[in-house]
């Protein structure tokens, strides 16, 4: 994560090795990055992590919910969109509460 100042100074804040995004961009929200990673410890999960020093706040995975490999994540008010991968994962819509209290999941549904 890099903070960035005035200008073009910019400074290294935290690296991970287990990123929270590891396949597509992950979401920022109220100071915790919300993604799907693909490290073998989530095993593809939807992770939270926290933005300001990179630890890991929670994981789908600790309640049984994974993700395939190619999902897509949006935000959409405090909400997380999820959508799942046709080919590894159920091919659903998953809306998941943007919260660092935990993986919440409000709905989900098989689109395909």
């Amino acid at each position: 994560m890099m903070n960035i100042g005035s200008g073009s100074l910019t400074n290294l804040a935290w690296t991970s090795t287990k990123p929270a995004s590891s396949m597509n961009n992950g979401v920022l929200y109220n100071d915790y990055i919300y993604g799907l990673s693909l490290d073998n410890t989530y095993a593809p999960a939807l992770v939270c992590q926290n933005a300001a020093n990179g630890s890991l706040v929670w994981s789908s995975a600790t309640s049984g919910a994974n993700f395939g490999t190619s999902s897509g994540i949006i935000l959409a008010n405090d909400r997380l969109v999820v959508f799942d991968d046709p080919v590894d994962g159920n091919g659903g819509l998953v809306i998941v509460q943007a919260t660092p209290t935990g993986y919440t999941e409000v709905y989900r549904a098989n689109a395909i």
